[in-house]
């Protein structure tokens, strides 16, 4: 004889069984004939609620249209990174002519170079007045100048915008000859500078001379910038923050960041 399953009176489901949908065809357990108890399915309402809190979850964290496609497509990332690098003007041991398009720096700040970070973002804005990486480590902050410049490019006789990158020394120089009335301003239209370096890392020398645009001809073989070439020149000119902003949560957390590595090594 077949042997079947024993059950109690307490393992059978004597409460009247709900019918099934017809469209409900999951297979369910049996014994003998006799449906073993299911396990009770959560109300639709419940369901309901939580695929609409899904639905409007996604909502609200997805942004659409081709506008915000755009805007962060813009956004800053290494393509901007990237066109920055390009534009920034490198000093070389030969002489560069170039010619300063304004009378003042369009950028200058204070720049945290962290080299105990050995991966990741390096570079820190310093904050001013209130910077956790003076206040609390008194790391010291290069001072940049930055200038939109026209730098003469022998290999094509072309005039081609740069953004020039000075320090103290250097601009303080200009800033002398842009508030002296004979030299100045900066952007005086028969005013060129001739700037080169000499020596490498920490003593490295950066050097400066003016040069006249009457001298441009038997000196350097080179024209004057025409009014045309000019006026193309100073509209494309940076006006952006050449090094963005650093929020003091930021520089916090590098702060805090820079003291772990240090307890860790004393640890060691």
């Amino acid at each position: 004889m077949p042997r079947t399953a024993a059950f109690d009176v307490d393992d059978i489901d004597t409460r009247p069984k709900r019918r099934r949908h017809a469209a409900d065809d999951t297979p369910h357990e049996t014994y003998n004939n006799v449906e073993a108890p299911r396990k009770r399915r959560r109300s639709e309402t419940a369901a309901d609620e939580e695929h609409s809190h899904r639905t409007n979850s996604a909502r609200r964290s997805a942004v659409a249209g081709w506008d915000e496609f755009e805007a962060a497509a813009s956004s800053s990332n290494n393509t901007d990174f990237e066109a920055k690098n390009a534009l920034k003007l490198r000093v070389t041991n030969s002489q560069q002519l170039i010619k300063i398009l304004q009378d003042a720096p369009f950028d200058s700040f204070g720049l945290h170079y962290v080299q105990e970070i050995k991966t990741g973002k390096r570079s820190f804005r310093c904050g001013g007045d209130s910077c956790p990486l003076c206040d609390d480590l008194d790391h010291y902050a290069r001072k940049l100048a930055l200038f939109n410049v026209a730098l003469f490019n022998e290999s094509t006789n072309e005039w081609e915008h740069r953004v020039w990158e000075v320090g103290v020394k250097i601009g303080r120089k200009l800033k002398a000859i842009n508030d002296d009335p004979k030299r100045g301003p900066l952007d005086k239209d028969n005013l060129y500078f001739a700037i080169s370096k000499t020596g490498k890392g920490t003593s490295t020398e950066y050097h400066l001379e003016t040069v006249k645009a009457r001298d441009l001809d038997e000196d350097w073989d080179v024209d004057e910038i025409d009014s045309k070439t000019l006026t193309t020149l100073k509209e494309v000119i940076y006006t952006d923050p050449w090094e963005r902003f650093s929020s003091p949560q930021e520089l916090k957390r590098v702060v805090h960041r820079l003291l772990e590595d240090d307890t860790e090594e004393d640890d060691e």
